[in-house]
């Protein structure tokens, strides 16, 4: 609810934004020194570095999301977003957790309608393995039944607190719709 009214509040404020945005543009930021680089394979690779620091941060996004589920199978892509934590050829259900969590580390994801995204905080010393873990899910991941299942079920659960029984879910999910008549979603 907290969170709700604070959206509502931030939209409000919305058309101050410009003037915001114009008192700022005498601030001269220095560039990041980001390196973005393709593999061989196409996965494209953005970095920023921070010598010193005693934390990495690591996004995985894949370029799918809400707006490619099929036809009647609305959530898919939350599904497998759900499913990605879960078993792989070289890893039991649940590690990915371990390998963050136990380390003082944290991980999440989200969807959204055009991507779905992974993050990954974890002491620096453990990026190479997190890195591995990453590559390790996005070749091979394994579902089975109980899993499946298992998260459908988790899925449906927050559709129904999140959408269905919050008293603004179903406006949120329902206004891009009818803010944006001519756009695809």
């Amino acid at each position: 609810m907290i969170a709700r009214r604070g959206l509502l509040q931030a939209t409000a404020a919305l058309p101050a934004l410009p003037a915001a945005v114009r008192a700022a543009d005498g601030v001269a930021l220095p560039p990041l020194p980001l390196s973005d680089k393709r593999l061989a394979n196409g996965l494209r690779v953005v970095g920023l570095p921070m010598p010193g620091a005693g934390t990495v941060a690591v996004q995985v996004w894949y370029r799918v999301g809400g707006k490619d589920d099929p036809p009647g199978r609305s959530g898919f892509a939350h599904l497998f977003e759900h499913l990605m934590f879960k078993r792989t050829a070289r890893l039991p259900d649940e590690a990915f957790d371990r390998l963050t969590e136990d380390v003082g580390g944290s991980n999440n994801a989200f969807t959204a309608a055009d991507v779905t995204v992974y993050t990954n905080d974890v002491p620096a010393n453990h990026l190479e393995r997190l890195l591995w873990a990453e590559a390790e899910r996005m070749q091979n991941l394994r579902v089975d039944a109980g899993n499946f299942a298992s998260e459908r079920d988790v899925v449906k659960e927050e559709l129904r607190e999140r959408v269905e029984a919050d008293p603004y879910g179903r406006l949120f999910e329902a206004l891009p719709g009818l803010a944006y008549q001519r756009h695809p979603y």
